[in-house]
């Protein structure tokens, strides 16, 4: 995988990172508010703030294109979809309206065989 396109997957995962932390640190606001200050326009992802939701699109490869919506309203599930689209066509969702969750175990793990 060329360097360039790894930088890439990294600033969606940080764009996705900051959404959530930014989410949940604002849970008594209405709408989250998004600060583009650091977004290098010339980027081959794509981020716009559009109707109470951060769009990120980025290349997945010559014809396809993943789509994440994450909705600004604290009110809604965070993921407002998760979705590809091919050329102009409408993106094809994967999933729709989900909050993320995240399991933590505490204790030890016994990795003996039974």
């Amino acid at each position: 995988m060329p360097h360039a396109r790894r930088r890439h997957y990294g600033l969606i995962a940080s764009l996705v990172v900051i959404a959530l932390a930014t989410h949940i640190a604002t849970a008594q606001a209405e709408i989250t508010r998004v600060d583009f200050q650091q977004y290098d326009t010339k980027s081959a992802v794509r981020v716009v703030e559009e109707k109470g939701h951060l769009i990120v699109t980025w290349p997945i490869d010559a014809t396809h294109n993943g789509v994440l919506k994450l909705s600004l309203d604290t009110a809604k599930p965070l993921i407002a979809a998760l979705a590809t689209r091919t050329g102009e066509e409408p993106p094809r969702p994967i999933l729709q309206n989900v909050d993320p969750c995240g399991v933590l175990t505490v204790g030890t793990r016994n990795l003996k065989p039974a």
